[in-house]
């Protein structure tokens, strides 16, 4: 057989287009591997997502149970077991997953925030579509820690974002749609009720910032009264109250081992009770029995209607993967639902 040789010319070409062949080979290799590294990662984490969506509808439909279990009992205080129960709200495991129903608030004791692992009553906090100037304007001078000027003009501008006229309501601090139209994205005041409170980012002065730290006294459900057995400091402040009487409700709320959310709770059972509850634990002064009936009367009541489920999810060492917020009634029908 007569063997046939390539000159060397010839076998240097073959040998570079092999490994021009081999190069694009790997190149491409590398790139669809890449590809499906991408969508392998991708389905993992929409199958992640998925499951702590399930997580978490699972824990919010839990403490919708509680609500419904609880019924005609109402919902009065924070020592109910709607409101501190770690037992039925922390941990809830489901697979490899669990969920927490909790809550930061701010201690006035500890000076600091501290998690509570209950549900959230609206009744709460200001009523932002019914709350009046001043009551919305000394609100955000206890949270914000502002000016009076500062206060008065955010309050003025929430005012004139609802309110269905164009005047201002005589002051040069609030902004109707005069204000709205000289921005650089222009818009129109809604004039009408707030839906949502994400609205407030849309109102003059209210930066991200603002509203990260007033979104939790403030609520769009329920008719403008506020439960005085659950009601914050900045709330009951911004109804008008002295800080001194403040104080006695506080006080009075807690019980013997002055600390809220406990057994030894004390409640206000009625809105025409609570001067009389209250003069029976101190001596309050003539000013200060007149001033509480008159915030008594315009404000005050002593039960719940609505809640707030925040529930956060956790798959194995992933933290808080997936956190949602429902509002629901006290009947448990959902009215709103937001993740992130």
């Amino acid at each position: 057989m007569t063997k046939i040789s390539l000159p060397t010319h010839s076998k240097a070409s073959i040998l570079m287009l092999t490994l021009w062949a081999l190069c694009l080979m790997s190149v491409f290799a590398v790139i669809v591997g890449a590809g499906i590294r991408q969508k392998m990662a991708l389905v993992r984490r929409l199958s992640e997502r998925e499951k702590a969506f399930l997580l978490c509808e699972s824990g919010v439909n839990k403490a919708i149970t509680q609500i419904r279990l609880r019924g005609e009992a109402g919902f009065k205080a924070l020592k109910e077991s709607w409101s501190n129960n770690p037992a039925a709200f922390k941990g809830i495991n489901c697979g490899d997953g669990e969920c927490n129903i909790c809550y930061n608030y701010w201690d006035d004791i500890s000076e600091g925030y501290q998690t509570r692992y209950g549900i959230i009553d609206e009744e709460r906090k200001i009523n932002i579509n019914t709350a009046d100037t001043q009551v919305l304007a000394r609100l955000f001078l206890a949270v914000l820690g502002i000016d009076e000027a500062g206060a008065l003009e955010l309050a003025e501008a929430v005012v004139d974002w609802r309110d269905e006229d164009q005047g201002g309501g005589g002051s040069s601090r609030g902004a109707e749609n005069f204000y709205y139209a000289g921005l650089t994205f222009s818009y129109q005041a809604k004039d009408s009720d707030f839906q949502v409170l994400d609205e407030l980012l849309l109102v003059k002065g209210f930066t991200p910032e603002i509203f990260a730290r007033v979104r939790d006294y403030l609520t769009v459900y329920g008719y403008g009264k506020v439960n005085v057995n659950t009601a914050s400091k900045p709330v009951l402040l911004a109804l008008g109250l002295r800080e001194e009487l403040v104080q006695k409700i506080l006080d009075y709320r807690r019980g013997e081992d002055g600390i809220e959310a406990t057994e030894d709770d004390t409640i206000f059972e009625s809105q025409g009770g609570i001067v009389s509850d209250l003069s029976a634990f101190y001596r309050l002064g003539e000013a200060e029995v007149a001033l509480l009936s008159n915030v008594s009367a315009l404000y005050f009541d002593t039960s719940s209607s609505y809640f707030m489920i925040k529930a956060s999810a956790d798959i194995g060492s992933r933290k808080r993967l997936l956190e949602a917020m429902c509002v629901v009634d006290s009947e448990g029908r959902k009215l709103y639902w937001q993740e992130s």
